[in-house]
């Protein structure tokens, strides 16, 4: 429904879900969870710009494939991004950083919020240059693994920034390091004695391909 989303919090923005909030697998969050937060305090059970970012990207689609034959609740989706894209502006940006922070008010800085900030053109919009700086240049301690980046590589493309792409495209030299025919779930790749959890056909860190035929010059 494009009405007001459920554990929306008095601002508008969504509030802590009791479902698991996976964005990527990196080391500062447990699980891949948001909200798992390891190297930060901040983060336990308000808005999170992740989830809140992703939710007005779903919004943006969901009013695009009902705009021929439902066009009032198409509009009713693009209003309703409109207004959390206008509070995570309001509450999330770091003026003085220049960046997204994870949470509201929180010193969490992940480069995941840039990246999806940069696929939104109303989070994006007047921040573009500093939010491709943060993501090309100084992305912070919380950096995208294999999934993710796929988003960050269509990020940076769109805003003109390919050779930042192909930088990051050394982590699938390490992939062939280990001997690997097929493509794991994630990096650093867990050993015989790791955590035990492995998955070594994985379709989402087979990107790279998609992207190189898709974007890069012939």
């Amino acid at each position: 429904s494009p009405g007001r989303p459920a554990y929306a919090g008095a601002d508008g923005l969504i509030t802590r879900t009791p479902w698991w909030n996976f964005a990527d697998w990196t080391d500062a969050w447990q699980a891949g969870d948001v909200y798992g937060q390891t190297i930060h305090s901040a983060g336990r059970s308000g808005p999170s710009t992740i989830v809140n970012a992703l939710y007005i990207l779903a919004c943006g689609a969901m009013s695009r494939l009902l705009h021929e034959d439902h066009a009032r609740e198409a509009a009713g989706y693009v209003t309703r991004g409109r207004a959390v894209a206008r509070a995570l502006r309001r509450n999330s940006w770091d003026a003085a950083r220049k960046r997204y922070a994870d949470f509201p008010g929180a010193a969490a800085f992940s480069e995941h919020a840039q990246v999806l900030a940069l696929l939104e053109p109303s989070l994006a919009r007047g921040r573009e240059r500093a939010l491709l700086r943060s993501v090309a240049g100084d992305p912070g301690p919380i950096v995208c693994n294999l999934f993710f980046q796929f988003f960050r590589a269509e990020a940076c493309t769109r805003h003109g920034a390919a050779e930042a792409v192909r930088q990051r495209l050394a982590a699938w030299q390490v992939i062939r390091d280990l001997h690997l025919t097929t493509l794991p779930e994630r990096l650093p790749h867990p050993g015989p004695k790791g955590d035990g959890v492995r998955s070594d056909c994985h379709a989402w860190s087979c990107w790279p391909a998609y992207w190189m035929r898709q974007w890069s010059p012939r």
